[in-house]
Protein backbone atom coordinates (compact mmCIF):
# COMPACT_ATOMS: atom_id res chain seq x y z
CA UNK A 1 0.00 0.00 0.00
CA UNK A 2 1.46 3.71 -0.82
CA UNK A 3 1.63 6.00 1.86
CA UNK A 4 -0.85 9.09 1.60
CA UNK A 5 -0.44 12.25 3.08
CA UNK A 6 -3.49 11.83 4.87
CA UNK A 7 -3.92 8.50 6.63
CA UNK A 8 -8.20 7.22 6.34
CA UNK A 9 -8.94 5.57 9.63
CA UNK A 10 -11.88 2.88 10.48
CA UNK A 11 -13.05 2.50 13.95
CA UNK A 12 -14.46 -1.46 14.46
CA UNK A 13 -16.34 -1.74 17.61
CA UNK A 14 -18.39 1.05 19.34
CA UNK A 15 -18.10 0.07 23.04
CA UNK A 16 -17.14 2.18 25.61
CA UNK A 17 -13.35 2.58 24.55
CA UNK A 18 -14.39 4.20 21.68
CA UNK A 19 -14.84 7.59 22.51
CA UNK A 20 -11.50 7.70 23.13
CA UNK A 21 -9.93 6.54 20.01
CA UNK A 22 -11.72 9.07 18.41
CA UNK A 23 -10.80 11.83 20.52
CA UNK A 24 -7.40 11.30 19.46
CA UNK A 25 -7.32 10.11 16.12
CA UNK A 26 -9.60 13.57 15.87
CA UNK A 27 -6.69 15.24 16.94
CA UNK A 28 -4.28 13.70 14.52
CA UNK A 29 -3.46 16.53 11.73
CA UNK A 30 -2.89 14.10 8.80
CA UNK A 31 -5.31 11.00 10.09
CA UNK A 32 -9.30 11.36 8.49
CA UNK A 33 -12.07 9.33 10.53
CA UNK A 34 -13.93 8.21 7.50
CA UNK A 35 -15.99 5.75 9.41
CA UNK A 36 -17.49 3.75 12.20
CA UNK A 37 -18.35 -0.16 12.66
CA UNK A 38 -20.15 -2.15 14.99
CA UNK A 39 -22.88 -5.05 14.77
CA UNK A 40 -25.39 -3.09 16.83
CA UNK A 41 -26.51 -0.92 14.15
CA UNK A 42 -28.40 1.66 17.11
CA UNK A 43 -24.74 1.82 18.53
CA UNK A 44 -22.62 2.66 14.60
CA UNK A 45 -25.26 5.43 13.90
CA UNK A 46 -25.44 6.71 17.57
CA UNK A 47 -21.59 7.08 17.76
CA UNK A 48 -21.21 8.17 13.79
CA UNK A 49 -23.43 10.87 15.07
CA UNK A 50 -22.03 11.68 17.99
CA UNK A 51 -18.78 12.86 16.45
CA UNK A 52 -19.96 14.25 13.39
CA UNK A 53 -18.59 10.60 11.25
CA UNK A 54 -20.30 10.59 7.59
CA UNK A 55 -20.30 6.87 7.53
CA UNK A 56 -21.18 4.10 9.78
CA UNK A 57 -21.28 0.00 8.73
CA UNK A 58 -22.89 -3.00 10.72
CA UNK A 59 -19.91 -5.18 8.80
CA UNK A 60 -15.85 -5.17 8.21
CA UNK A 61 -16.38 -6.63 5.11
CA UNK A 62 -18.60 -3.47 4.04
CA UNK A 63 -16.44 -1.05 5.69
CA UNK A 64 -13.37 -2.83 3.91
CA UNK A 65 -15.25 -2.56 0.38
CA UNK A 66 -16.90 0.85 0.69
CA UNK A 67 -14.66 2.58 3.30
CA UNK A 68 -11.61 3.29 1.87
CA UNK A 69 -9.56 3.13 4.82
CA UNK A 70 -5.62 2.52 5.28
CA UNK A 71 -5.84 1.83 8.95
CA UNK A 72 -8.02 0.05 11.18
CA UNK A 73 -8.63 0.30 14.88
CA UNK A 74 -10.17 -2.90 16.10
CA UNK A 75 -11.54 -2.20 19.74
CA UNK A 76 -13.51 -5.49 20.03
CA UNK A 77 -13.35 -8.44 22.05
CA UNK A 78 -10.49 -10.00 22.03
CA UNK A 79 -11.67 -13.43 20.59
CA UNK A 80 -12.66 -11.58 17.64
CA UNK A 81 -9.16 -10.16 17.33
CA UNK A 82 -7.49 -13.12 14.97
CA UNK A 83 -10.27 -13.32 12.63
CA UNK A 84 -11.22 -8.92 12.55
CA UNK A 85 -7.40 -8.10 11.96
CA UNK A 86 -6.57 -10.95 9.40
CA UNK A 87 -9.52 -9.94 7.08
CA UNK A 88 -8.01 -5.95 7.46
CA UNK A 89 -4.47 -7.01 6.87
CA UNK A 90 -5.78 -9.30 3.73
CA UNK A 91 -7.48 -5.91 2.62
CA UNK A 92 -3.89 -4.20 2.67
CA UNK A 93 -5.03 -2.32 5.91
CA UNK A 94 -2.51 -1.39 8.99
CA UNK A 95 -4.23 -2.71 11.95
CA UNK A 96 -3.97 -0.82 15.67
CA UNK A 97 -5.41 -3.29 18.13
CA UNK A 98 -6.59 -3.05 21.63
CA UNK A 99 -4.84 -5.09 24.03
CA UNK A 100 -4.90 -7.83 24.58
CA UNK A 101 -3.41 -8.59 21.06
CA UNK A 102 -4.65 -12.22 21.27
CA UNK A 103 -5.99 -15.34 23.31
CA UNK A 104 -3.00 -16.96 22.69
CA UNK A 105 0.74 -17.52 21.55
CA UNK A 106 -0.79 -19.32 18.15
CA UNK A 107 -3.21 -16.73 17.52
CA UNK A 108 -0.63 -13.93 18.19
CA UNK A 109 1.95 -15.64 15.62
CA UNK A 110 -0.74 -16.17 13.34
CA UNK A 111 -1.56 -12.23 13.20
CA UNK A 112 2.13 -11.53 12.90
CA UNK A 113 2.52 -13.60 10.12
CA UNK A 114 -0.78 -12.21 8.37
CA UNK A 115 0.75 -8.57 9.01
CA UNK A 116 3.93 -9.79 6.87
CA UNK A 117 2.70 -11.47 4.43
CA UNK A 118 0.34 -8.48 3.55
CA UNK A 119 3.07 -5.79 4.38
CA UNK A 120 1.09 -4.21 6.64
CA UNK A 121 1.41 -2.45 10.05
CA UNK A 122 -0.16 -4.33 12.83
CA UNK A 123 0.45 -2.42 16.40
CA UNK A 124 -1.28 -2.92 19.84
CA UNK A 125 -2.38 -0.77 22.08
CA UNK A 126 0.01 -0.17 25.43
CA UNK A 127 -1.10 3.02 26.71
CA UNK A 128 -0.12 2.82 30.36
CA UNK A 129 3.55 1.11 29.65
CA UNK A 130 5.33 5.15 30.29
CA UNK A 131 3.00 6.38 32.90
CA UNK A 132 5.08 6.57 36.27
CA UNK A 133 3.45 4.50 38.38
CA UNK A 134 2.94 1.47 36.15
CA UNK A 135 6.83 1.64 35.63
CA UNK A 136 7.47 1.47 39.24
CA UNK A 137 4.99 -1.59 39.65
CA UNK A 138 6.59 -3.57 36.79
CA UNK A 139 10.27 -2.74 38.33
CA UNK A 140 8.88 -4.04 42.18
CA UNK A 141 7.54 -7.50 40.12
CA UNK A 142 9.92 -7.57 37.13
CA UNK A 143 12.93 -5.83 37.70
CA UNK A 144 14.76 -7.49 35.26
CA UNK A 145 12.50 -5.64 32.46
CA UNK A 146 12.58 -2.26 33.58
Amino acid sequence: MRARETLRIGIVGCGEIAPLHISSILKIKNAELVAVCDFNEDLARRTARRFNINRYYTDLSELLLKGHVDVVHLITPPQTHLALSTQAMEAGCHVLVEKPMALNLDEANRMIEAARINSVRLCVVHNMLFVPMIIKAKSMIMPEYV
